[in-house]
């Protein structure tokens, strides 16, 4: 397809996705249709118009939506004591298994350094005196 005849076909769609957009009461699910619909041109254009400007119109319409779906809210005040008491303990109830497994894991290097250090002063304290 020329890309005259793509940008002909889809021009109304666009549009109405840009108008739809910048209304302060969306149709969420008009507004995921078309976001579908967009995306699907864009990997269209990308395809065959590869560096052409409408790839980067339509790249630049699917990026708005998809920082606004995917924008993580800010947390001004208590972010530090929110991760502290809230996101940590959950990452950490998460890892339970790895956590019990490295604690076990280096337990047992502990206790057979410590074993050795005690051996080797039990041995030179008794054969110190055989050895000089």
């Amino acid at each position: 397809m020329r890309e005259s005849k793509f940008i002909k076909q889809n021009k109304e769609k666009w549009s109405e996705f840009e108008t739809l957009f910048d209304e302060k009461n969306k149709d969420s699910n008009k507004l995921s249709k078309l976001f579908i619909q967009i995306t699907d041109d864009l990997s269209y254009a990308r395809t065959y118009y590869p560096n052409r400007s409408v790839r980067y119109y339509i790249n630049e319409l699917a990026q708005k939506v998809f920082s606004t779906i995917y924008k993580k809210p800010k947390r001004k005040k208590g972010a530090i004591s929110y991760f502290l008491f809230e996101e940590m303990p959950s990452i950490i109830y998460e890892s339970r298994f790895n956590f019990i497994v490295t604690f076990f894991f280096f337990l047992r290097h502990f206790l057979s350094v410590l074993f050795r250090v005690i051996t080797t002063k039990i041995f030179l304290s008794k054969y110190s005196e055989q050895i000089t």
